[in-house]
């Protein structure tokens, strides 16, 4: 369901990157994800309830963005083809709590270093799953 979907640390750095199509159009993903950081910030210091899940970041004519930030500030994004899937509100939530749930096993491996890169087959799989 998911075209794209874009993990970055407390840095800005971006520390995982997936796109469905391997092709010239993800760099255009990864660029509008790239985008959203400043939202996401925007969003962060205006929002008082601390919602984890920030909702629909940025009008584009082809595509969804949607942002979601960690206690610990990182944030996730994903990116839903406007045009090929319809995608409800409730299914957004749930990819991104099946992606928080999935950062925090991965990042809780004593051999993970935080901030870095993340290479973990079990992660790459459910990242799989929540973009079919």
């Amino acid at each position: 369901m998911a075209d794209c979907i874009v993990i970055v640390n407390e840095n800005d750095q971006p520390i995982f990157l997936k796109s469905s199509d391997e092709s010239n159009r993800n760099l255009n993903l990864y660029y509008l994800a790239y985008m959203c950081l400043d939202i996401i910030s925007e969003k962060k210091e205006v929002d008082e309830t601390h919602e984890l899940y920030l909702g629909s970041l940025l009008p584009h004519a082809y595509y969804k963005v949607y942002g979601y930030i960690t206690p610990t500030n990182t944030k996730f994004i994903i990116v839903v083809d406007k045009l090929r899937v319809d995608i409800r509100e409730i299914e957004i939530k749930q990819m991104f709590s099946m992606l928080h749930s999935s950062y925090v096993n991965t990042v809780s491996n004593p051999l993970y270093v935080i901030g870095t890169e993340i290479k973990s087959n079990k992660f790459d799989s459910i990242v799989a799953s929540i973009m079919n």
